[in-house]
């Protein structure tokens, strides 16, 4: 069972080899990400609320920017953090003022990683052509099942779940039969972070891992 496990992380880290050249998705973009985060956490909870509700309803509808997010959100300041660059004032500077910005706003910067969280997982982008039936809000409604599901099948799974080889198995599988969907199997190429929401699927599932399973009890009867 952990061959096959094995066997189809191998099948990913290698598809991502293929596309990208590297074993891993990207190479990051630590100095722009703490930019923003530095920016963002000197917003209020409130504020940070809203942004995430403003986040979320354009990526769900489509709709027009805000202020908040005219403001906030990655587009315009990375604009910003390159227009400081551009003007002759060097990383490492910027960076150490982010850091300083962060850490006299601890807990408005640890709010943000939940709203991060959120963010990270609303995952909706996907390469033209897009089927019709994958509209930003049918895409939403997704969401909010599959993540409903996760935490649905981690609860059950805590508390009725059997922790065994088993688990790992219709991981594996499900893992093969996913990332093929996803990539052959529907009309769209998914970006290189689409795969992971599999996590939250597994999470789901590992819950019913054992509804198949036949009491030896219920057999005797």
């Amino acid at each position: 069972f952990l061959g096959i496990l094995f066997l189809c992380v191998g099948i990913w880290v290698s598809y991502v080899h293929k596309n990208t050249g590297n074993f891993s998705i990207a190479d990051g973009r630590l100095d722009v990400h703490i930019y923003t985060r530095a920016k963002r956490s000197t917003l209020s909870y409130k504020n940070q609320i809203y942004y995430l509700y403003s986040w979320i309803r354009r990526s769900a509808t489509g709709g027009n920017e805000n202020e908040i997010l005219l403001k906030y959100e990655e587009r315009p300041l990375i604009y910003e953090y390159a227009k400081r660059l551009n003007s002759g004032e060097t990383k490492n500077k910027v960076e150490k003022e982010n850091i300083k910005t962060i850490l006299h706003n601890p807990g408005h910067y640890l709010f943000g990683n939940a709203v991060e969280l959120v963010k990270l997982l609303f995952i909706e982008h996907l390469y033209p052509p897009v089927p019709y039936l994958l509209s930003r809000t049918l895409r939403l409604f997704f969401y909010v099942f599959l993540y409903g599901f996760s935490i649905w099948g981690t609860f059950r799974f805590i508390n009725h779940g059997q922790k065994g080889p088993k688990v790992i198995f219709w991981v594996a599988l499900f893992y093969l039969v996913y990332n093929w969907t996803i990539t052959s199997g529907v009309d769209a190429i998914g970006r290189f972070n689409t795969p992971y929401l599999y996590f939250y699927l597994i999470a789901g599932m590992v819950g019913f891992a054992n509804i198949f399973d036949i009491d030896i009890k219920d057999l005797k009867k």
